[in-house]
């Protein structure tokens, strides 16, 4: 056999077998798409991915953020299975990572949509709805919940009304759901999960803390705030403490400010 015929062979052979293409069925070119996203994790990635390697569609040039880059991937995954509530969802998430709220409540609206009773897309809906000031879409998300039979459903309204008064500065009230929510979690309800979702209750403690503070019972505000520093342990989380407590020299109102403005507030 002549090199030519050889080299001819080799390339037909890669053309039907190469991971370039996209053979196979619909639910392989959208997981194909959702590797992408996966495949984002530094800017060195962003350059690669420009490039059109892993065998993923080219990054447009524009796009120079971590955030936007997995969002262009599962935009493209749901352009081949725009019925798939997970691509909804992990958007969704992406935009929340990245602090892109609005944009997240559409993804998980079209979630919610596609699957209505899911509890984890009505806690993220209500949870970015309050992040954003949106208190009465907050409200309208918390009594669809109220109407939906779940596990540990008193502790996770508690816990969530109680979020949505102190943002509202109703901080009695809300001391009153936060109470009762712990009470929950701390007897019958020991799981730190909201229901079967993948959101904790772990920053109760840091809000219980805040709220004591206010009332100027600063001895237990600092107990419950060491409870809170014990329970998060996201890395993000316990390099914004380390920076936060440089930057206020540990005096406690300030602390407990940077900390609600640069983890606790956005966060579920």
């Amino acid at each position: 056999m002549s090199l030519r015929k050889l080299a001819a062979i080799l390339s037909l052979l890669f053309l039907f077998t190469g991971c370039c293409f996209d053979f196979g069925d619909k639910e392989k070119k959208f997981k194909k798409r959702v590797l992408c996203a996966h495949r984002v994790n530094n800017d060195n990635s962003l350059y690669i991915l420009k490039n059109g390697a892993f065998c993923c569609p080219k990054l447009p040039e524009e796009i120079n953020d971590l955030t936007s880059a997995r969002a262009f991937y599962y935009k493209k995954a749901l352009e081949i299975g725009p019925e798939r509530v997970d691509g909804w969802a992990s958007l969704g998430q992406t935009y929340w990572d990245g602090w892109k709220f609005k944009e997240a409540i559409e993804a998980y609206k079209m979630a919610q949509k596609l699957s209505p009773n899911t509890i984890s897309f009505i806690i993220a809906l209500n949870s970015l709805c309050r992040i954003t000031k949106d208190f009465k879409g907050s409200e309208e998300y918390l009594s669809l919940l109220q109407k939906i039979d779940f596990p540990d459903k008193e502790k996770t309204v508690c816990y969530l009304k109680g979020k949505l008064l102190y943002e509202k500065k109703e901080y009695d009230e809300s001391l009153k759901f936060l109470e009762k929510a712990k009470e929950l979690l701390e007897s019958k309800s020991p799981s730190h999960f909201l229901s079967n979702s993948p959101y904790t209750i772990n920053d109760i403690y840091f809000y219980l803390a805040q709220l004591y503070l206010k009332k100027n019972e600063l001895q237990k505000a600092h107990e419950h705030f060491l409870v809170f520093i014990q329970k998060e342990q996201h890395p993000d989380f316990v390099d914004i403490y380390k920076k936060s407590l440089q930057e206020t020299a540990g005096e406690q109102i300030l602390l407990y400010d940077d900390i609600e403005d640069k983890w606790a507030r956005t966060h579920q």
